[in-house]
């Protein structure tokens, strides 16, 4: 927990309030690199669903859902 406070803390700093979204904004667009490391963005999905999800191979959690939501797709 404490971990995750100083995160919040942390982009706080760095992301202006006037950058932050807000619950009915688009999502700000961005590019990261796939497997093969060619760059892949956000819009390139326009009108899809996208879902974006952040987990760690160490985490408990993460492990039992990772396989759920790859049945789910």
């Amino acid at each position: 927990m404490k971990i995750t406070g100083t995160l919040v803390i942390a982009m706080r700093l760095i992301v202006p309030v006037s950058a932050q979204v807000h619950v009915g904004d688009s999502a700000p667009d961005f590019t990261l690199p796939d497997t093969a490391g060619n760059g892949i963005s956000l819009s390139d999905f326009s009108g899809d669903i996208v879902l974006l999800n952040f987990f760690a191979t160490w985490c408990v959690p993460c492990q039992v859902e990772a396989p759920q939501l790859e049945d789910s797709i």
